[in-house]
């Protein structure tokens, strides 16, 4: 019988193979579990590929999950959530690419060591017996438990069934600090192969894995590893750094990038997005094809996403060569409104890079890790990957929460309605004044807290409001526990991201202790050609007590013709403190209105 390469699946096993239990030492664990193991020897020999597809639980959502085998050495795991599509994909013991709702990325550091490990976890990445040197073992009654340290230098704890070596849970502690354990609740037998069916994962981000199909292909292999496009290339300044001057649009980073001969385009820099996106209509002028679609939900009125791939991406003297893109309608003809962003920069662009932020300078710095000085950097937290970018730990009313990290929000804190941190703040803060977003979110209802109780890392945050939104139904946040820390907060700060060592450092500048704001007068409004038009009015707010109507037109704003006022800048002057005034004159129809507004003193 041909030898089988051993750790192909840890876990499988022939269920009749039973073993006296005795005093056990490394060597006879290892004897026995290989004796197990080769009871499949003709099945694993006879393999060609293998798939595992079913359903997951996590991040709060249900989604797919597939696991793919081809001899000898190629495998693949995929998620697929409402909400975004991940592949990863090995040979032998590498990681070669992610590819992530199009975009291909080759893993580095922190995320190529967690992803293999989760690999190894999963029983698809060892492909011989030398998993690792075990540097302890353990009989606890029903169990034997292990520990080992990978050959990547991880400690990983392997628990086996006493009885049948059947293997019953591994865990381990990642580079960020938290622990990983995931428990095989349930074994099926396919083709004289032992598989597991069911996996319970207990970690920060709890999940659970159920294969509801598998099918053993003996046969010619399926091809699921077609070539990827090559990941793109990055070219830095010779010095190893480059300036990007900064933009501001309602508060949020846009900086200029040219794309072959293209004049000067504006990029929003939104560091929640996993991948970079294009809008359509641009890509069309510069003659770049796009295909595929992905439909995506997210917190821009967008969907429907294609593929394109662009050759040179430039971003001053930085250059990005065969970047992936996502390609849409940033704004969709429903929403008759204006804004001078062409595209959005994501944190793929940033994965192997250390930024500098500074948006009460406008300025951005992109350094070669090799080249950036870690010196008087201030506060130091934790990135935490995330499906969707990084998130980083908060303390909020005594309890702890986790927020993404969003450049492109202009609020200080934003929760969904059914989030975990909204109940506690609803709990704690009884009094709210209502809301409506503004900016790139587009008119969605909103309810807004003053939390005094919040701190990131040992930097308490003072005089802070914390919008609670409500998505609507058909919107996949309308269903999940998410929170964002946005720029009202993060301009308080020179931020630092270390994207390769998953850390964020926060030096306060000369607006922490600036107060904190948010459209006091309650009314929200739109550009529509040349026109400024009402959007939204909050009828507990001095706009809705004085009877201003949506669909008004807004002509001047204390005495100052808007047509004349960056759209932007416009809100500034909603932003009133107590008892500051502001005249507005507006036009309903043919008739002409003068308005008094006077800031709240709600909250």
């Amino acid at each position: 019988m041909k030898k089988v390469r051993l750790g192909l699946f840890l876990f499988l096993i022939s269920g009749t193979a039973l073993f006296s239990l005795a005093a056990i030492d490394k060597t006879t664990l290892e004897i026995r579990h290989a004796r197990a193991v080769s009871d499949s020897a003709d099945a694993l020999n006879n393999l060609s590929d293998l798939s595992l597809v079913g359903s997951v639980e996590k991040y709060g959502m249900r989604g797919g999950i597939g696991i793919f085998y081809e001899r000898p050495n190629r495998f693949a795991l995929t998620l697929d959530f409402p909400t975004t599509f991940e592949k990863h994909v090995l040979s032998g013991n590498n990681l070669l690419l992610t590819e992530l709702s199009g975009r291909y990325v080759e893993l580095t550091g922190l995320f190529r060591r967690d992803e293999r490990v989760l690999q190894f976890i999963l029983g698809l990445q060892y492909l011989n017996a030398d998993y690792g040197n075990m540097d302890s073992l353990t009989e606890a009654g029903e169990v034997i438990e292990t520990r080992y340290v990978t050959s990547d230098g991880f400690p990983v704890q392997i628990v086996f069934d006493a009885d049948n070596y059947l293997i019953r849970s591994f865990s381990f502690t990642s580079t960020l600090g938290y622990t990983r354990e995931f428990i095989i609740k349930r074994f099926r037998s396919v083709s004289g192969l032992v598989i597991p069916t069911i996996i319970q994962e207990n970690s920060v981000n709890p999940a659970e894995y159920t294969f509801s199909d598998i099918y053993v292909n003996q046969g010619i292999p399926s091809g699921r590893f077609d070539n990827s496009p090559k990941p793109f290339s990055l070219t830095i300044p010779e010095r190893g750094w480059g300036r990007l001057p900064v933009d501001q649009y309602f508060g949020l980073p846009l900086v200029k990038a040219w794309i072959g001969d293209s004049p000067a385009l504006t990029f929003l820099v939104d560091l929640n997005l996993p991948f970079s996106v294009i809008d359509e209509n641009i890509a069309s002028q510069l003659g770049i094809n796009s295909s595929g679609k992905i439909s995506f939900p997210m917190r821009y009125p967008a969907s429907d996403f294609s593929i394109t791939r662009i050759p040179n991406f430039l971003l001053r003297e930085i250059e990005f060569k065969n970047k992936v893109f996502m390609c849409c309608n940033m704004l969709p003809t429903s929403i008759n409104v204006q804004m001078p962003i062409h595209g959005i920069i994501g944190c793929d662009l940033l994965y192997d890079l250390v930024v500098t932020l500074d948006l009460p300078k406008d300025q951005m710095f992109i350094f070669d890790p090799k080249s950036f000085a870690y010196d008087d950097l201030g506060e130091r937290v934790a990135l935490i990957p995330n499906h969707y970018g990084y998130s980083v730990a908060c303390r909020m009313e005594g309890v702890d929460v986790y927020l993404e990290i969003a450049t492109s929000l202009a609020d200080s804190l934003l929760l969904t309605e059914p989030s975990y941190a909204a109940r506690v703040i609803r709990d704690r803060r009884r009094a709210s004044v209502a809301g409506h977003s503004d900016g790139l979110q587009y008119g969605v209802p909103e309810n807004i807290y003053r939390v005094r109780n919040i701190s990131l890392a040992s930097i308490d945050l003072p005089d802070t409001f914390v919008h609670v939104a409500e998505y609507p139904a058909a919107n996949v946040l309308s269903k999940t526990d998410r929170g964002w820390l946005g720029c009202g907060l993060l301009r308080r700060f020179v931020l630092n991201f270390d994207f390769p060592k998953s850390t964020l450092y926060l030096k306060a500048n000369d607006r922490f202790n600036m107060r904190d704001s948010f459209n006091s007068v309650g009314l929200y409004v739109v550009k529509s050609g040349q026109s400024i038009v009402v959007q939204h009015v909050v009828d507990d707010l001095p706009a809705g007590q004085a009877g201003i109507k949506v669909g008004d037109t807004v002509l001047q704003i204390n005495q100052i013709p808007t047509e004349n006022m960056v759209f932007d800048r416009i809100y500034e002057s909603f932003r009133l403190n107590p008892d500051e005034k502001l005249s507005l004159k507006l036009k309903r129809g043919e008739e002409e209105i003068d308005v008094q507004l006077e800031g709240s003193g709600k909250i």
